[in-house]
C-alpha cells in the first residue's frame, strides 16, 4: 500500500493522541514496542480511502474529518440494571456474559460464577506477559498494510483472551458497553482459541448508552481446532452518532464447522470487515448477515474467503434493507489456491430498498487457481411489490404491518441461519421494531 504525502488533521489527532496516551496502555516493552511500530506504519499508511481497490466505497480519509481521545483509564460507572434493560432488548438468551465497559473489563458486570468454568483473562492482563506478547509479533506482521489493523494494535486496551478446551456449559456473550459524558475512541481485541472437538456458541453485542460520539475499533481472532463447532454472532446496535469498525479473523482447522452471523442496526458508519482462512481439509463455513439502515446511515461488509486446503466448503448470504438516504456496500471475495481442490464456494448478497434515494454498492469476486471446484456468486436488488402489499391489505391486513411481514420474509433466510432460536426471534422483533418506529417518524 503507498504512503501518504500529506496527513489529514484526522490522522495527526490520531498520532497526537498515542504520544498523549500511549504511557498509559497496557503491556510489557515487548508490546509498547509493537505499539510504537503500529502507529509508525499508520502514519505512513495514513486512513483508507478510495482508491484503494477493497475500500473504494468508503473513503475513511474524507469521512472521517476528526477523531477521540481514548476513554480516561478510570472504570466508567454503569449501573447493572440500566445494563440489563439494554442487553434485555438488544438480545435476551442465558449465557456466559464479559462485559467490557469503554474498552476495559468490568469484574461486577460479568458473570464471576461462571468464569472459573473455562480459562479466561482480560487482554489488559496478557499483554504483560511475554509468551503471549511474543505472539502477539506474528499478529501484528499479518496486519501490517491495513490501517485500521495497525491502529488497533497501538490502541488496543483490552478484550477477551479465551482458551476453550472443552465444551462450556452455556453460551459466552462478549458485551462491549460505551458510556459516558464525552466522545472517546474505543480499541479492544478479542482472542478464542477452541480445542479440538469443543462445540460453543460465541456472542458479541455493541451497544451504547447515553447519545454521545463514539468510535469504535474492534478486532476478533478465531482459531478453530480440528473437528470443533463454532457459532459465532454479533449484534451491533451503536448509537447513530458512532463510528463502528471491526474485524474478525477467522482460522479454520481441519473438518471444523463455523457459523458466523453479524446483525447491524446502529452506528452512521460502520465498516464489518470478514476474513475466512481454510488452514485444514474438509472444513466448512457458513457466514451471514443483516443489516438495516435508514437516515444516511453507511454500512460496508467486505469479505475474504480464502480456501488454501482440498475439500472445504464456503456459503456466504447477506441481506440488507435500506430506507431514506442509507448505503449498503458488500464486498465478497473467495480465494481458490492450487491445492485446494474439490473447493465448493457459493455467495450471494441482496438488497431491499425502501427508497428511490437509497443506494447499494455490490463487487462479488473470485479468484480460483484451481480447476476441480464448484464456485459461484450473485448479487441482487429489489423495492417491496407493491402488489405483495396489496394483496396483504385485501386480507385486512394494514399496509404498515403488511411492509414489515415482507421484510421480515425477505431477511427470513438469512435469520434461518441462526442457530440459536432466542437470537433469531430478537433480531425478528428488531426487524418490526425498526420499521415501526421509521413509519410512525415519518408520520408525524
Amino acid at each position: 500500500m503507498k504512503a501518504i504525502t500529506e496527513r489529514t488533521e484526522a490522522e495527526k489527532s490520531l498520532i497526537q493522541y498515542f504520544e498523549q496516551f500511549s504511557a498509559k496502555l497496557p503491556g510489557n516493552n515487548t508490546v509498547k514496542n509493537i505499539r510504537k511500530s503500529a502507529i509508525a506504519r499508520f502514519s505512513q499508511l495514513g486512513l483508507p480511502h478510495s482508491q484503494i481497490e477493497e475500500w473504494k466505497y468508503t473513503d475513511l480519509r474524507s469521512i472521517i474529518t476528526h477523531t477521540f481521545a481514548p476513554p480516561e483509564q478510570e472504570q466508567a460507572t454503569l449501573d447493572a440494571f440500566k445494563l440489563d434493560l439494554q442487553l434485555n432488548h438488544a438480545i435476551n438468551i442465558d449465557a456466559t456474559r464479559l462485559t467490557f465497559v469503554n474498552g476495559q473489563f468490568d469484574s461486577i458486570l460479568s458473570d464471576k460464577a461462571d468464569l472459573d468454568n473455562f480459562d479466561f483473562k482480560p487482554i489488559n492482563l496478557a499483554l504483560k506477559e511475554q509468551n503471549f506478547s511474543n505472539a502477539q509479533k506474528k499478529v501484528y506482521t499479518s496486519l501490517n498494510n491495513d490501517p485500521i489493523g495497525v491502529l488497533n494494535t497501538a490502541f488496543m486496551s483490552d478484550g477477551a483472551l479465551l482458551n476453550l478446551k472443552s465444551s462450556p456449559t452455556k453460551p459466552i456473550h462478549i458485551v462491549h458497553v460505551t458510556t459516558g459524558n464525552r466522545p472517546a475512541a474505543v480499541t479492544t481485541r478479542n482472542i478464542v482459541y477452541f480445542g479440538k472437538g469443543v462445540k460453543v456458541t460465541l456472542i458479541e453485542s455493541f451497544i451504547t448508552i447515553g447519545s454521545q460520539p463514539t468510535q469504535v475499533n474492534s478486532l476478533t481472532q478465531l482459531f478453530i481446532a480440528p473437528n470443533a463447532e463454532v457459532n459465532h454472532i454479533k449484534i451491533q446496535r451503536e448509537s447513530e452518532a458512532s463510528t463502528h469498525l471491526s474485524k474478525w479473523l477467522v482460522n479454520l482447522g481441519a473438518k471444523s464447522s463455523y457459523k458466523g452471523f453479524q446483525y447491524s442496526q446502529g452506528a452512521e458508519l460502520s465498516r464489518n470487515e470478514i476474513n475466512v482462512n481454510f488452514k485444514g481439509a474438509n472444513a466448512v463455513a457458513d457466514v451471514s448477515g443483516i443489516t438495516l439502515l435508514h437516515g444516511t446511515q453507511h454500512c460496508d461488509t467486505t469479505m475474504v474467503i480464502d480456501h488454501s486446503e482440498p475439500g472445504c466448503e464456503s456459503r456466504e448470504l447477506f441481506k440488507f434493507i435500506l430506507d431514506d438516504c442509507s448505503r449498503g456496500i458488500f464486498q465478497g471475495k473467495i480465494i481458490v489456491n492450487s491445492r485446494a481442490q474439490k473447493t465448493d464456494g457459493k455467495q450471494t448478497a441482496q438488497a431491499l430498498l425502501l427508497s428511490s434515494s437509497s443506494d447499494f454498492n455490490s463487487k462479488p469476486e473470485l479468484e480460483i487457481y484451481a480447476d476441480d471446484v464448484t464456485c459461484g456468486h450473485g448479487s441482487t436488488c429489489t423495492q417491496i411489490d407493491p402488489e405483495l402489499v396489496f394483496y396483504c391489505r385485501s386480507r385486512g391486513i394494514p399496509e404498515a404491518e403488511a411492509r414489515a411481514l415482507l421484510m421480515e420474509s425477505f431477511a427470513a433466510n438469512a435469520l434461518e441461519k441462526v442457530v440459536d432460536e432466542s437470537i433469531s426471534e430478537t433480531i425478528i422483533k428488531e426487524i418490526r421494531d425498526w420499521f415501526v418506529e421509521l413509519t410512525t417518524c415519518k408520520e408525524h
